[in-house]
C-alpha cells in the first residue's frame, strides 16, 4: 500500500547532486597537489573536453546491478522495486516525475520514501532514487546519526576516509553527509549512474 504526493524531491536530488560535485571540488583545493587538476577540471565545465562517456545514452540498464544497503541492488526499474516493497508489506510514499529538458536527454529523477525503515536497529527514513527508471541509490536518515556510524563501522565494516566517502564493492559508493535541510544521512550509490548523473549535469545543465 502506498501513498501519493506532489512535491519537488526530483529537484530536490538534482539540487543534492550538483552540490556534491561542488563540495567534492572544494575537498580538492584544501591539498595543493590537486590544484592543477581542479583548474583541469573547471577548463572542461567552461569550454568542454573529450571524455570516455561520448555515448552515454543515459538509459542504459546494466545486468550486474550492485549491492546498496540491505538487499536492495541498483539498475531495478520503479515497478519492479515496487514489487518488493508490496511483497515485505512496507508503506511508501511516491515522488512524481518532474518533466525531462526539451531537446536535451532524459533527466528523470524518481523517489520512493520509506518513513520508518529500520537497519542495523536503528529506525529512520529511507529515500530510494531512481536516475530515468533505474534505481540508483538509497539514502538512510537515521533517528540517531553519530550512534549508528559507529554500529556501521563495527558491524558492516563501512569507515569513511576525509571525504567523507567509503568504497565497498566494485560500484559500490557509500557516504555520509548533511542535506540542505540540515539532516544527517548515510547515502549507497552505484558509481556507474553517479557519473552519468554528474555527465548530464555537466553537459546539460
Amino acid at each position: 500500500m502506498h501513498e501519493c504526493r506532489n512535491q519537488r524531491k526530483s529537484y530536490d536530488l538534482y539540487i543534492w547532486y550538483v552540490l556534491r560535485i561542488l563540495g567534492s571540488l572544494t575537498e580538492r583545493l584544501k591539498n595543493q597537489s590537486h590544484v592543477v587538476f581542479v583548474y583541469s577540471i573547471l577548463f572542461c565545465l567552461l569550454v568542454g573536453c573529450r571524455d570516455d562517456y561520448a555515448s552515454v545514452s543515459f538509459l542504459k540498464v546494466e545486468s550486474d546491478g550492485t549491492g546498496l544497503i540491505d538487499t536492495i541492488k541498483s539498475y531495478q526499474s520503479i515497478n519492479e522495486f515496487k514489487g518488493f516493497l508490496s511483497r515485505r508489506s512496507f508503506r511508501w510514499e511516491e515522488s512524481e516525475d518532474q518533466p525531462s529538458p526539451k531537446g536535451r536527454p532524459p533527466f528523470n529523477m524518481h523517489t520512493i520514501t520509506i518513513k520508518n525503515y529500520v537497519h542495523l536497529g536503528f529506525s529512520g527514513e529511507l529515500d530510494i532514487a531512481f536516475f530515468n527508471n533505474r534505481l540508483i541509490s538509497t539514502r538512510f536518515y537515521p533517528t540517531d546519526p553519530e550512534k549508528y556510524i559507529e554500529v556501521l563501522g563495527e558491524v558492516a565494516g563501512i569507515r569513511f576516509d576525509s571525504t567523507q566517502e567509503a568504497k565497498l564493492l566494485r560500484h559500490t559508493r557509500v557516504r555520509f553527509g548533511i542535506d540542505y535541510k540540515g539532516r544527517k544521512y548515510v547515502d549507497w550509490s552505484d558509481f556507474r549512474l553517479d557519473k552519468e548523473v554528474e555527465l548530464w549535469i555537466k553537459r546539460y545543465s
